[in-house]
């Protein structure tokens, strides 16, 4: 299995347990800081984040179909009391058990079901090449994105397309898609241009520098708005595939001139970060 097949099996096997970070990354054989990236760019949520949603969802259908204690379910899904319980569930659903237990209704619910990784529904992307590229700089905007809150996304690069021509030093025409900074919640999302290392930006964008790196260079072809798609694909069966490991340092989506920015259809590269 893939680190992040393990990632989703660890979760639904000790649904009855409160476990921590380490552990999965544990028993996944990869740093806890490369299973929250991999996981919130694979699948759009934080891994503990997705581990509380399925516990909680989990004792919803047993409040509705079982005749268990609140506590007894509580326990059952690792809260170690009922009060503990009943203000997560609280803060997840906007409703306390007691009150779903009496409705015995799961209408209005957001459940969250187990997520089936199955490899064969993912894309077939292309054999990605390997390749080392220097250090660079990039001038763009900024901003920090939640891994469920990536739909601002395309509002960012709609600011920043009218600067492209304009910015001081500016290498081509390709532009970047820059994850970096990652955290168990969020990342910075830069769109943005290569710029020569001597030239200064205007007060509005802001520079970033970064490192010589060894990269997976996927290929994502189609529209735009499939490219979590083809990034879950490479992450969970490109790298493992490839015999690599993703290492720590920001990754990027290229848009080169074989992509459409009218259209949104094209090639698109992802270049991710790997072990040497």
């Amino acid at each position: 299995m893939n680190p992040l097949s393990t990632a989703l099996w660890f979760v639904e096997m000790y649904l009855s347990r409160q476990f921590e970070l380490s552990a999965v990354a544990e028993t996944c054989n990869i740093s806890p800081e490369h299973l929250t990236r991999s996981f919130g760019q694979a699948f759009g949520m934080p891994l503990m984040t997705y581990a509380r949603k399925r516990r909680l969802s989990e004792a919803a259908l047993k409040l509705v179909h079982n005749e268990q204690s609140i506590l007894s379910i509580a326990l059952d899904v690792g809260y170690g009391s009922s009060e503990a319980f009943a203000h997560a569930f609280r803060s997840e659903f906007a409703t306390n058990p007691h009150n779903l237990r009496t409705t015995g209704s799961l209408a209005g619910l957001n459940l969250t079901e187990p997520i089936k990784m199955n490899e064969q529904s993912l894309p077939d992307l292309e054999a990605p090449r390997l390749a080392k590229r220097p250090a660079f700089r990039v001038a763009g905007l900024k901003k920090r994105f939640t891994y469920d809150q990536r739909v601002g996304i395309p509002n960012l690069w709609e600011q920043f397309i009218p600067h492209l021509g304009e910015i001081d030093g500016q290498i081509g025409s390709a532009t970047f898609g820059l994850c970096a900074n990652f955290d168990d919640e969020a990342f910075d999302y830069y769109a943005a241009a290569e710029i020569d290392q001597a030239s200064e930006t205007g007060s509005e964008l802001v520079t970033f520098e970064v490192p010589a790196q060894t990269y997976l260079v996927f290929t994502h072809k189609g529209h735009v708005s499939n490219i979590a798609a083809s990034m879950s694909a490479a992450i969970g069966k490109g790298i493992p595939e490839a015999g690599k490991s993703q290492a720590n340092g920001p990754s990027f989506e290229l848009y080169g001139d074989r992509f459409n920015p009218i259209t949104g259809i094209g090639e698109i590269e992802l270049w991710l970060p790997v072990e040497d």
